[in-house]
């Protein structure tokens, strides 16, 4: 039987894991980590600039992901006109910490050994946390210890309507996480628990700054851009925990230029 970690995760309250999953939604989509570590590093930028200094196919594809980042109140243009450049709010500045967290989780527990740009862990990582409930069945684990899917499942719909699922759900999501090494599934208890591994365990301080990023910001307070260059004057942004060259370490190469084919004429 593999040994259970010794388990430091605090008690979470419903309303900060409903808000944590919130966040973690907002986070964890496409191009997202991209734009803000991008703003974050070189500061306010126009699309074009901004399209450049991410692997975008074309700078059309930052349409969305931009719009969406602007409902979330985590960038806002810079005053001017609707050309002006983005730039990071307060909200977005404070993505920090969790993007931090997840880098560090990837460098001690990821299994893909190839290069991957910063950016593109951190994406990975989120995007692995946001599948289904597995933020949730990760933070009841932590705090109580191994359990059967019978009780996951009534923890986790006691949360509310917002919370609902069923119990083949949230099966698949304990398979899931299996396969993602991050539980164990103990079969020789009856019925069979599930339980934190080491590389699990260790999602503690990623959960822990969603749910204060989520719980601490809000989009109504957070709606003014912050220039990062003139705020380091007064109050110094604390340095990114990604360096400029792991950010752009793993570029989507160019597609190869189109060749017009021959027409010759058919015999």
């Amino acid at each position: 039987m593999p040994k259970t970690p010794v388990s430091t995760w605090p008690a979470l309250t419903d309303h900060q894991l409903i808000s944590a999953r919130a966040g973690l939604h907002t986070l964890g989509q496409r191009w997202t980590t991209w734009i803000i570590q991008t703003l974050h590093h070189q500061g306010p930028l126009p699309t074009l600039k901004l399209a450049r200094s991410i692997p975008v196919p074309t700078h059309t594809a930052l349409t969305d992901p931009l719009n969406r980042l602007r409902a979330s109140g985590l960038i806002a243009r810079m005053p001017g006109n609707v050309r002006s450049p983005y730039a990071l709010t307060e909200r977005g500045h404070a993505v920090a910490p969790i993007h931090a967290a997840a880098a560090s989780w990837w460098r001690a527990h990821a299994a893909d050994p190839a290069p991957t740009a910063q950016a593109e862990q951190v994406t990975q990582v989120l995007k692995t946390l946001a599948t289904a409930r597995t933020m949730n069945v990760l933070a009841f684990l932590g705090e109580a210890g191994p359990l059967p899917v019978t009780a996951l499942y009534q923890r986790i719909t006691s949360m509310g309507p917002s919370e609902a699922t069923y119990p083949t759900h949230l099966y698949t999501t304990c398979q899931l996480a299996v396969a993602d090494g991050l539980l164990s599934r103990d079969t020789h208890s009856r019925p069979a628990r599930y339980r934190l591994t080491a590389a699990g365990s260790a999602l503690q301080p990623l959960v822990t700054a969603l749910v204060t990023w989520s719980t601490a910001t809000s989009t109504t307070t957070a709606a003014s851009p912050v220039n990062a260059r003139i705020r380091a004057r007064g109050n110094a942004l604390p340095p990114p925990a990604w360096r400029p060259e792991d950010l752009f370490s793993h570029r989507t190469p160019p597609p190869p230029p189109f060749t017009v084919p021959s027409t010759s004429a058919r015999r």
